[in-house]
């Protein structure tokens, strides 16, 4: 008999900037052990150079295989939202209901209740369904919120479906993912971080160059941050263009590399000296993003000038304390 009601734990993440990372909070409630996976691979930064062109308003800050489609410890499906025609609620119930999560793609914001958009612009996003209850006719999501927060909040069943419409004549195709955790157990893997740190510190304008093609990976990716705000400063791209996400998803990064490197200093019997050090990375990380969000709130063009120069101060520690950090690995049987 099918259940009437159904709903997924969810646990904080670090990672929350877009609703396609929100969607690890599922995951680790079903597995803890994939964080660990978060740990060992995802390290690098990375953007692209089309808004030096003029080509686009944001560098398009990403985490390098940040996305759940990468993690080979989730066990995902892709699936056209429109095969089922009338009968994709009773899919999406029959999937949640087998302990799957649904991300859906693709989807206009603007019908959904309670989302970031909803009533005021079209715009194709995701999100989350991890419940849902048919006395109440409503799904559970886990989506950015009309105050820009990862929540859980339901909307109901009709509303996706106008969305959806609403994503075609955006010309979008919108999509449907179960998602559900492997049951593996993930181990951390102090080589792996050791790799990583190095690849993300070899990155630089030598190997990425500004007249270049294509994503630029690691540490240079704040360089070109950099370069973003320079163009805000002196209105190349214009504040109601500015990217509201950028400086909120490097703060994650930094939080993430500091349980990073307190993870590998306990696995491998270090001091806390790097974590002492990091801990200014993350510091200095939280006050570019509130100083980026007051500049959003109320434009003040000193803002971008003032952040570029406490960001080259970010630069320079997290150098310092990655390269301390690395050397105190070395010659560890573990890396």
């Amino acid at each position: 008999m099918e259940k009437r009601k159904a709903a997924h734990d969810i646990v904080p993440t670090i990672y929350s900037a877009f609703n396609h990372l929100g969607c690890y909070g599922m995951i680790f409630a079903q597995n803890p052990s994939i964080y660990n996976w978060q740990l060992n691979e995802i390290m690098q930064l990375r953007c692209t150079r089309r808004f030096l062109k003029g080509e686009y308003s944001s560098p398009e800050l990403m985490l390098d295989r940040g996305f759940y489609k990468s993690c080979p410890h989730i066990e995902k499906y892709e699936i056209p939202y429109k095969l089922f025609g009338k009968h994709v609620h009773d899919v999406i119930r029959n999937i949640v209901s087998q302990g799957y999560g649904v991300m859906f793609e693709g989807c206009d914001d603007y019908y959904i209740e309670g989302k970031t958009w909803y009533k005021t612009r079209h715009f194709a996003h995701d999100g989350l369904i991890c419940g849902y209850d048919m006395d109440k006719k409503t799904y559970l999501i886990y989506a950015f919120d009309k105050d820009w927060k990862l929540s859980l909040f339901e909307i109901s069943v009709r509303s996706l479906g106008r969305a959806a419409r609403g994503g075609v004549e955006l010309g979008r195709m919108p999509k449907l993912f179960p998602i559900k955790a492997r049951p593996e157990t993930v181990k951390f893997d102090p080589k792996r971080v050791f790799e990583g740190i190095k690849e993300y510190l070899s990155s630089d304008f030598e190997k990425y160059p500004i007249d270049g093609e294509g994503f630029v990976y690691g540490s240079v990716v704040q360089k070109y941050l950099i370069l973003y705000l320079q163009k805000l400063a002196n209105g190349e791209i214009g504040y109601e263009k500015a990217d509201r996400r950028l400086f909120r998803l490097l703060m994650e990064h930094k939080e993430c590399m500091l349980d990073r490197i307190r993870t590998v200093s306990q696995a491998l019997s270090l001091d806390e000296t790097a974590d002492k050090e990091y801990r200014k990375v993350v510091d200095i990380s939280g006050k570019l993003h509130i100083m980026y969000a007051m500049y959003l709130s109320r434009e003040r063009s000193d803002t971008p000038k003032r952040m570029i120069t406490l960001f080259e101060a970010l630069i320079n520690e997290e150098n310092a304390a990655l390269n301390n950090l690395i050397n105190k690995m070395k010659g560890k049987p573990e890396t």
